[in-house]
């Protein structure tokens, strides 16, 4: 504010006609008024506004209208927030000095975001200042400016009541002009409305300069309603140590809130909440806290992106809100190939009922790509090493793929099925396998890497020995035994005995004890059909047991249709008694 004493021979106080005293489209370069010459046939002070806002005598001084302050000012009087230009002088025809003051807006409940006011019906701040009352109940001739930077989004306003002259630009131009001295009169502007004339454009940053002068010695009143001079949340900006993390890597976050003129506002920044976006979240991911300046978040899986989402929102206005996203990419879990993380090892093809030899399951810890599996040229010899090494002929040599897992695969598969040439080959527990380096590729193109891991083969199921009938039902006059079974029989040092009937294989880890093992035969009712049915041996690696039923009760009589039960005693060498299984076995008479 500027406290002004005189005019030449004549004060501040003289009327002008409104609308004729500065220029419409126009400030000077440090956002002041300029003068407009009118003519009019009484004495006048208007030909002096050019220095209404500037110190007198300020010769060098500089303005800035960020801080609204001048630099290079000297103390009036060594008093407190009052002061002078360098080469002031009281013959200065507008002698003045200048104070520092502000008005206290208050938040008007229930307006639009940001909309403040300040009403004061007895507008004197500057009563024992200055030039101090001059005999008069109050400080007159004084005035005031205001400068703030806003960006327009839509819906601004200002309205003013008050006496006397009232300036009001916007983006450099003319807004509200209530110019000369008059009694308190209302005017007001809507942005919106004048978008064009103003040369608006939303989101775009633009000055609003308020210029007041109280030039009459009677009233001093002053009604401001706005909402483009409250220091409003205007931006919201997050950020983070880094954009690229590694999976379980904590990150930290900060979110800064600025207000229209690109000031920090840290205390509305501590009302911003986090989250993640929905869709990007898994289970596992820590983003915390949830409120606040800053927070971290920990990713637990790689190779993709999360959107990192803060929101503010004003407390005075709930319909104001900003927000700002991060988007962080999370890489893949390491940079390395796949790798096997474990195999086992079956007897037969889990899930089969079929003469086909030992199988392995080899899982990947991560998915591998189909397209270096799936290949006339590929091999389990080619994709995986063996040890101990002499034995990686035998055991791959003849192998190959489960066709269905090769055949279903479109994109990739983290287990693969190898059909190995014969029984008895593999030792669990002691052999290990390992991806030929180079081989095999995960989804990011990473190849199987030179120090891949070596995984000790394991047995696939928790068993001493397993039993399996086939063919059930079966017809004692029909089905004949297969001639793969006689000719293992045979290996074993049996001889076949039966042509027709259903075969019982036993496999066991362990050798058995022929002399022990034995199966018996129940109809429905309990009763005893059959005992003891011999053990055959199989020939390779004494694991697998024939037991063969002929459908022929303990008188030679075929039995009658219906359903039996063998019970199938089985004692493993080394162990005291022997492992009992039950099996329910159908007879059907077709012929």
């Amino acid at each position: 504010m500027a406290d002004i004493v005189r005019c030449g021979n004549g004060t501040v106080d003289r009327f002008a006609i409104a609308g004729e005293l500065i220029e419409f489209d126009q400030l000077t370069s440090d956002r002041k008024p300029i003068y407009r010459p009118i003519t009019a046939p009484y004495d006048v002070c208007h030909t002096e506004l050019d220095t209404w806002f500037r110190p007198s005598g300020a010769g060098d001084a500089q303005y800035d209208w960020r801080t609204m302050e001048w630099s290079g000012l000297q103390k009036y009087q060594n008093r407190p927030g009052e002061w002078i230009g360098p080469a002031w002088t009281e013959s200065d025809p507008m002698v003045n000095i200048v104070v520092y003051d502000s008005l206290p807006f208050q938040t008007q409940g229930g307006g639009s975001a940001g909309t403040v006011y300040y009403n004061n019906q007895e507008f004197f701040p500057l009563d024992g200042r200055g030039w101090g009352n001059e005999g008069r109940a109050h400080n007159y001739s004084f005035t005031m400016e205001i400068h703030q930077e806003f960006t327009y989004r839509g819906g601004e306003f200002f309205k003013f009541t008050g006496d006397d002259d009232v300036w009001v630009f916007i983006n450099g131009r003319l807004a509200l002009d209530l110019g000369g001295v008059h009694s308190a009169i209302s005017d007001s502007f809507y942005l919106d409305q004048k978008a064009a004339t103003l040369m608006l454009q939303k989101r775009q940053t633009y000055m609003m300069d308020f210029f007041y002068c109280e030039r009459f010695t009677d009233l001093s009143t002053i009604e401001v309603t706005t909402n483009l001079l409250s220091r409003l949340a205007s931006k919201l900006e997050i950020s983070s140590d880094k954009t690229i993390i590694e999976p379980n890597e904590k990150i930290n976050l900060t979110a800064l809130v600025y207000d229209q003129g690109g000031e920090l506002m840290p205390d509305m920044a501590e009302l911003v909440t986090w989250k993640i976006l929905p869709g990007a979240d898994y289970d596992g991911d820590v983003l915390t806290p949830k409120e606040g300046a800053t927070s971290s978040f920990t990713s637990t899986r790689g190779y993709r992106t999360v959107t990192i989402v803060a929101a503010f929102q004003d407390p005075d206005y709930s319909d104001y809100s900003l927000y700002d996203t991060l988007a962080l990419q999370v890489l893949p879990p390491d940079r390395r190939g796949p790798e096997i993380e474990r195999v086992l090892y079956f007897y037969g093809v889990p899930g089969e009922q079929s003469n086909r030899p030992d199988t392995l399951i080899v899982y990947f810890n991560e998915d591998v790509m189909c397209d270096s599996v799936v290949s006339s040229s590929v091999s389990a010899e080619k994709l995986f090493i063996y040890f101990p090494g002499a034995l990686e002929d035998d055991v791959f040599d003849g192998s190959y793929f489960k066709e269905a897992e090769i055949n279903a695969c479109d994109d990739a598969l983290n287990m693969i099925t190898i059909i190995l040439p014969s029984t008895g080959l593999v030792t669990p527990g002691v052999d290990r396998m390992q991806i030929t380096p180079g081989t095999l590729k995960d989804q990011w193109d990473n190849l199987s890497p030179d120090d891949g891991a070596i995984v000790t083969i394991q047995w696939g199921r928790d068993y001493k020995w397993l039993a399996n009938t086939s063919p059930n039902p079966f017809d004692p006059a029909f089905n004949e035994i297969p001639s793969f079974v006689n000719d293992k029989i045979r290996a074993g040092g049996g001889v076949p005995s039966v042509q027709y009937g259903t075969v019982i294989e036993i496999v066991s880890i362990k050798g058995i004890d022929y002399g022990e093992s034995h199966v018996d035969i129940y109809d429905a009712v309990g009763n005893l059909v059959r005992k003891d049915l011999k053990a055959y041996r199989a020939g390779i690696g004494n694991k697998t047991t024939y037991f063969i039923w002929d459908g022929y009760n303990i008188n030679g009589r075929i039995v009658g249709p219906g359903s039996y039960l063998a019970v199938i005693y089985i004692k493993e060498v080394g162990e005291n008694s022997a492992g009992i299984k039950r099996q329910k076995i159908g007879v059907v008479r077709n012929r």
